[in-house]
């Protein structure tokens, strides 16, 4: 039997109408094998990919390499931002570094954050309007960065907000918000102006995926992704069937009626 993900991309998970659907039935676009660190889809539902030897790379819909970027002296990359697929930012934590890449994966320019007085960041995402998000671990504050140009604090104090000091491994911005996972700590919330707008309490979230303003979807640290309904308050696991065994999915990616999951040694894109 075929794996079985049971959600609507619509933004509301209704178990119940999802018994039989499985990948096959939503239709699989593509399978890459590939052992990535990390995937995820542009608007056009371009693949990427971080690969096994720290390359950035770019698959068509079809699942056929189109480019590269490597960058060796930067060390290892642990996060990119496809908000915008003409100004894709790839972060390079060793040394603090920003790349900025076209749609050909080439390169534009880069953004050293040390020179901005933030020596210690991990999470960083783009803006909607091309700039990007820093959270400076060291304040425990949301900036917002012109790269070339200025900073901006756009929050008050973690602490002063919620108790507690954060210390993000992923950031992105969806809906207006910009959500913050922190795996000792969960999710945090914020507007793209800054305002905290909640705090959800659950250990080993790595990444998450906004589907809508009332869904997400989290990569866990030890076990298979999880989704949160803003409407029940409640994390629930990702509902699959007998075939590959769930724990093998490390993560679900969606972009506008289409979802990416990755496992060990493979990505694959399915259309809803």
């Amino acid at each position: 039997m075929k794996k079985v993900l049971c959600f609507l991309l619509s933004g509301m998970v209704m178990a119940s109408s999802c018994q039989n659907k499985s990948f096959g039935q939503a239709g699989k676009v593509s399978e890459i094998r590939v052992e990535a660190i990390l995937s995820g889809l542009d608007i056009f539902h371009n693949i990427y990919v971080i690969d096994s030897d720290n390359r950035f790379v770019k698959y068509s819909k079809d699942g056929v390499k189109q480019q590269f970027y490597s960058n060796h002296r930067l060390g290892a990359p642990s996060a990119f931002d496809l908000s915008n697929p003409h100004k894709i930012a790839v972060f390079y934590p060793d040394f603090q570094t920003v790349v900025f890449l076209d749609r050909n994966l080439t390169y534009t320019s880069s953004q050293d954050l040390s020179e901005l007085n933030l020596p210690e960041s991990r999470a960083i995402g783009m803006t909607n309007d091309n700039n990007l998000w820093v959270f400076d671990e060291f304040e425990s504050v949301l900036k917002r960065i012109i790269p070339g140009g200025g900073i901006e604090t756009v929050s008050e104090n973690s602490w002063s907000l919620w108790g507690k000091n954060i210390r993000p491994t992923h950031l992105v911005e969806r809906f207006n918000r910009v959500y913050l996972s922190d795996p000792e700590k969960g999710i945090f919330i914020f507007t793209n102006l800054g305002s905290p707008v909640d705090f959800i309490e659950r250990k080993g979230i790595v990444q998450t995926e906004p589907v809508s303003r009332d869904l997400i979807i989290t990569t866990m640290k030890d076990s298979s992704p999880e989704y949160y309904s803003f409407r029940t308050a409640a994390f629930l696991p990702m509902q699959f069937q007998m075939g590959t065994e769930a724990e093998e999915i490390i993560q679900i990616s969606q972009r506008e009626g289409f979802f990416l999951v990755r496992t060990s040694n493979k990505v694959s894109l399915h259309s809803n």
